[in-house]
């Protein structure tokens, strides 16, 4: 497996010994994890994770919530060098995207959307995928992906929508990476989507340290975990499970040339 999606940096883990965590996922076969970060701090934070740990790769972006902080000019340059002086490590620009949830002004929501469309441009010009956080905002994320296409293509992190809205991410060649919600009790319409997402556009996530699996829900989410999430999908796609193991980790590798 490929952890398609977490923050191994995030101070939550403090109390954990991190590389013990990266062994205990290799036990369950988790090879690889994309690190992805939200605003600069993180960014560097991911960095100097991912470069004393050889199993993860870089994913930079600005998160929609702090997105705001790039009005100041002084902000948005050093993010533009970091991704120039970083270039070679990165896999891919994320998480990026659009969160209606905590931000409700026409503002701020403008501004989330300005940003969104500047960094999709910003990921053509480097050649480099991008990762897509959206929350309670998929009409606006729909319509701006229609409008400005992303040539190396998109991923939608921790991934639960419609059926209807997914066919319609589907034509345009996004794909899903699911996590540890799949496992929930109240986690029915995102079972019904899954079914119809086609094998080869699936990816497998933990968002560690958030979202755990059950039986894990309510404690720090770690990499072990993510095994109960591949059961879940498996039942769920009736597909073997070291089968769909096999096939989500080519996904993944292929889509981002790791």
């Amino acid at each position: 497996m490929i952890d398609a999606h977490c923050h191994l940096y995030d101070p939550m883990l403090n109390d954990f010994n991190i590389d013990e965590l990266i062994e205990n996922g290799k036990k369950v076969n988790i090879t690889n994890w994309i690190v992805c970060s939200t605003d600069l701090d993180s960014m560097n934070q991911a960095l100097d994770f991912c470069n004393s740990h050889k199993e993860c790769y870089l994913g930079a972006g600005y998160y929609p919530c702090d997105v705001k902080f790039l009005e100041n000019e002084e902000i948005l340059q050093k993010y533009l060098q970091f991704l120039d002086k970083n270039r070679k490590s990165i896999v891919v620009l994320g998480e990026i995207g659009l969160d209606y949830y905590w931000e409700k002004t026409v503002e701020e929501r403008e501004i989330q959307k300005k940003w969104f469309i500047y960094q999709i441009e910003l990921a053509n010009k480097l050649n480099l995928p991008i990762c897509i956080h959206c929350r309670d905002a998929i009409g606006d994320l729909l319509e701006i992906l229609k409008n400005h296409p992303v040539k190396c293509g998109f991923y939608m992190h921790a991934y639960n929508a419609s059926v209807e809205i997914t066919k319609e991410l589907i034509k345009l060649g996004g794909y899903f990476s699911i996590g540890g919600v799949v496992t929930y009790k109240n986690a029915d319409n995102l079972r019904e989507t899954l079914k119809i997402i086609p094998l080869d556009r699936l990816f497998i996530e933990t968002d560690l340290p958030y979202l755990p699996p059950v039986p894990y829900r309510g404690k720090i989410n770690i990499p072990e975990y993510m095994d109960k999430t591949l059961d879940k999908i498996s039942e769920v796609k009736n597909i073997d499970k070291n089968e769909l193991d096999a096939i989500l980790t080519k996904n993944c590798r292929d889509f981002l040339k790791i």
